[in-house]
């Protein structure tokens, strides 16, 4: 996050994947689009945001 930081990128730690969800619930707005890269179920995120939006 520091590296990030330092080259003006914004970046966010969050660190669980309700955190990610309520976070992307937040900030989507209509005509985004949301992808979800995992090599699993990641907590189940994907039912968690579609519930979300």
């Amino acid at each position: 996050m520091a590296d990030l930081g330092a080259r003006n990128v914004a970046a966010r730690h969050l660190p669980t994947v309700d955190a990610i969800v309520d976070e992307v619930a937040r900030e989507v707005r209509e005509g985004d689009l949301v992808v979800i890269m995992s090599n699993g179920g990641f907590g189940g995120i994907h039912q968690k945001l579609l519930s979300a939006l």
